[in-house]
């Protein structure tokens, strides 16, 4: 009887560590998961945005129908296959809100007239959407075409030289306002040289 009752408290104190044992691991468990989690940053530590500072330091672009300068800030893009009656096609992207778009592309049309051009014409049937002024730049004359339709910057310069005319569009968004959009279109049109026609 005596070793009855030893094997019973045996069993009853080894129940009680797994209990106990069971109940720690409980507690230790809700307490990490209910702590907040406390970190430090080193002060080397550099928190980046996807945002970078723009700069327009000129660049030159030149090919065998343009050469401009634009923003150091813009990077090139990939362009389409040409499909007359286009000659030329540049593109370029510069992240800030939005991705800015900067894309220009050269057309013969044969008359040199800018009615001619379907891209102007879908603009200039619409004035409800787009506001047409003109811009006179370093002898550099066009017709722009303000898209007032989107909340973003969206604006198409259009030049003509002889049977080439170029339209170039700028649209993006800018967390400075529209400053270096404008800055970066002007640089574009005043120092836009035609070197075919």
């Amino acid at each position: 009887m005596k070793k009855a009752i030893l094997k019973r408290k045996k069993k009853v104190l080894i129940t009680s560590v797994i209990a106990i044992i069971i109940l720690i691991l409980v507690l230790v468990t809700i307490s990490r998961v209910n702590s907040t989690n406390h970190g430090t940053l080193s002060s080397s530590y550099t928190i980046k945005s996807n945002q970078s500072t723009f700069v327009s330091k000129p660049v030159q672009y030149s090919d065998k129908f343009i050469s401009f300068n634009y923003p150091s800030s813009l990077v090139t893009g990939s362009t389409s296959t040409l499909v007359f009656p286009s000659v030329d096609k540049v593109n370029f992207t510069y992240r800030d809100v939005v991705t800015w778009s900067l894309a220009i592309e050269v057309l013969n049309i044969p008359n040199g007239q800018l009615n001619s051009n379907s891209g102007y014409q879908v603009r200039k049937i619409n004035p409800t959407k787009y506001q047409q002024s003109n811009l006179d730049l370093n002898n550099n004359s066009g017709v722009v075409m303000t898209d007032k339709s989107v909340g973003e910057y969206s604006k198409v310069v259009f030049l003509v030289h002889g049977p080439y005319q170029a339209s170039i569009s700028l649209t993006g968004d800018d967390l400075n306002g529209n400053t270096n959009l404008d800055k970066t279109l002007n640089m574009i049109v005043s120092s836009w040289q035609w070197r075919s026609g």
